[in-house]
């Protein structure tokens, strides 16, 4: 996972105002975090 922008997402963020996506986690990692929420939400339903 590269540590800098190229020049094509520069220039999307200049043209847009934003970038996306920008991967911050691994797949396993997200994965295991969504894990974590869904056995959250089994036990204590939808707080939000």
């Amino acid at each position: 996972m590269p540590k800098f922008l190229s020049e094509d997402a520069i220039n999307a963020y200049r043209t847009d105002g934003f970038f996306s996506p920008v991967r911050v986690l691994s797949e396993q990692s997200a994965q295991h975090c969504r894990g974590e929420l869904e056995t959250f939400e089994a036990k204590h339903g939808h707080v939000f």
